[in-house]
């Protein structure tokens, strides 16, 4: 049975055009169509480990141009032998500095020293507070040169760089060379 609405709109469309679907059958149509046209959420990417994070700045990627001196510098620590007395304690010297000032605050997934020089690669924590994690990793850097250890490991030169990853986790990657 139609209702008295729905016969009025019947009657006064009658040789214009087809009658207008009831309301009830236009809110189906309306609800099918909504939900077939309603886009698929894709899943959210989990966030990349700290190590994946510093791929772009050492992975030697040819279609670069101008591929950032951090590839270079990636490249002359891994073609170096390892000398057994000084890597790696170069090495340890580097995480424990960071380890012993922020304790577990940052992650280290890379501290390579090899014969005369060293990668170090530092990121923020996910969820950290990126502002403060900068200007403290990068006081850290200036304050290591003050170590004993600087000095007695004969560290002489020292280049790198400070980044933000698109998870907003702060990413040092640091190279140091000895005399």
């Amino acid at each position: 049975m139609q209702t008295a609405a729905a016969l009025h709109v019947a009657s006064s469309n009658a040789g214009n055009r087809p009658a207008a679907p009831s309301v009830p059958a236009a809110r189906e149509t309306t609800a099918a169509q909504a939900h077939a046209a309603q886009p698929t959420v894709p899943e959210a990417e989990p966030p990349k480990s700290a190590g994946e994070l510093f791929v772009t700045f050492i992975a030697n990627d040819p279609t670069q141009v101008f591929a950032p001196s951090t590839v270079t510098y990636h490249a002359a620590v891994q073609s170096e032998p390892v000398d057994p007395e000084w890597g790696p304690a170069a090495a340890a010297a580097l995480r424990d500095f960071f380890n012993a000032r922020f304790g577990d605050r940052f992650e280290i997934p890379y501290v390579d020293c090899r014969q005369n020089l060293c990668e170090l690669q530092v990121a923020g924590r996910l969820g950290g507070d990126s502002q403060a994690d900068m200007h403290d990793a990068q006081t850290a850097m200036n304050d290591m040169k003050r170590q004993p250890w600087w000095n007695e490991l004969q560290i002489d030169q020292e280049s790198g760089i400070v980044a933000t990853s698109p998870d907003d986790r702060v990413l040092l990657l640091w190279f140091f060379s000895r005399k």
